[in-house]
């Protein structure tokens, strides 16, 4: 009996201390955004979210994010701007890279949560993130 019990708090504080996995729920899910464009702040937000989180606090190592919006969602309010956002190669291009993602490297501990580092993919290209976060 004390073996079975062993056994038994053994195998529950394996499950306690593994990442969960999260689905959120992606009809209400949004991403919102603000980018300085040149008449002040644009700010929009997409729909369409697909995501698997896996989190822990005390399994970060075992944690990721991959995640992804549909590019063709982009929403600022004003039609015009979405038809080039959507439309145009210098912005989105939605007809040749339908989604935008993130997968996460690693998922880290700060003072006032948490931050997953990684690689957002954006026009089938991420290295131009790296770039513009130096």
């Amino acid at each position: 009996m004390k073996l079975l019990s062993y056994f038994a708090i053994t195998a529950l504080s394996g499950l306690l201390l593994t990442a969960t996995t999260w689905k959120p729920e992606t009809d209400k899910a949004q991403v919102n955004f603000g980018i300085k464009g040149p008449f002040g702040m644009v700010h929009g937000k997409f729909s369409g979210l697909k995501a698997e989180i896996k989190f822990s606090p005390d399994d970060l190592k075992g944690s990721s994010i991959k995640a992804s919006i549909d590019a063709k969602t982009v929403n600022t309010g004003i039609s015009l701007r979405n038809s080039d956002l959507r439309n145009k190669e210098q912005w989105l291009n939605t007809d040749k890279y339908p989604r935008i993602s993130f997968e996460s490297d690693k998922i880290e501990k700060k003072d006032n949560g948490y931050v997953a580092v990684g690689k957002l993919t954006l026009k089938g290209w991420w290295p131009w993130l790296l770039y513009l976060l130096r």
